[in-house]
């Protein structure tokens, strides 16, 4: 990986499976400030972005694809919380659930993937 402080020059590689990013933007007078992390899910030719993470009251989903996907929310122990279609951009009312961690397992005709997010 290339790791620079040059304010032009940047680097990513994005790799099949989840991905997750945090942000943090400095300001020349030292000032910075942070951005909530993004779980991005890379499958060789699909990106699917949820953010924020953590997130509090809306979870967006973001799938650059026109296909209509079927989407399920679990919590930690495996119990099926919600069942959603997710469309190009979707966003996912959350404010109702107990502070902790839950997965989304995302499907489509031949794949599956699951992200974990935290609410706080």
């Amino acid at each position: 990986s290339k790791f620079s402080l040059a304010p032009t020059e940047y680097y990513y590689c994005l790799l099949k499976g989840v991905n997750i990013y945090k942000l943090t933007q400095f300001d020349y007078n030292g000032d910075y400030q942070e951005f909530d992390l993004l779980s991005v899910v890379h499958r060789e030719d699909k990106v699917i972005s949820i953010y924020p993470n953590p997130a509090r009251d809306l979870l967006t989903i973001d799938y650059p694809f026109e296909e209509v996907l079927n989407f399920s929310l679990y919590d930690l122990s495996g119990r099926l919380m919600r069942v959603f279609e997710l469309n190009q951009k979707t966003q996912v009312d959350i404010s109702t659930l107990e502070s902790g961690f839950y997965f989304i397992r995302i499907q489509d005709n031949d794949n599956s993937s699951e992200v974990k997010f935290y609410k706080y």
